[in-house]
């Protein structure tokens, strides 16, 4: 289990779920959203991989709704940053 938070909002985390290629996690924002994110390595090489990143949430009210048509809008640079922020972590020339 981990959290994560973004402005008074915390998610819960637990995954769920761990196979060869991948992982499932169930995720909750109070009075949010909750849900899963599956998370699976497509390809990988000794110097990159390639994951397919799948969301199954769920509004758990008005704000949630309205989130989610949000991040459903912004999903393509939510997951540039995801990409960014790993990359930056990377070792040079990795």
């Amino acid at each position: 289990m981990f959290l994560t938070g973004h402005a008074e909002e915390t998610t819960i985390w637990v995954m769920v779920d761990k196979g060869e290629r991948g992982f499932r996690y169930a995720r909750v924002t109070a009075g949010d959203t909750a849900g899963t994110v599956t998370v699976t390595v497509v390809d990988a090489a000794p110097t990159r991989t390639r994951l397919r990143v799948e969301y199954d949430l769920t509004a758990l009210g008005p704000n949630g709704a309205e989130r989610l048509e949000a991040f459903l809008g912004s999903f393509a640079d939510y997951i540039g940053e995801w990409e960014a922020a790993i990359a930056a972590m990377s070792p040079a020339g990795a």
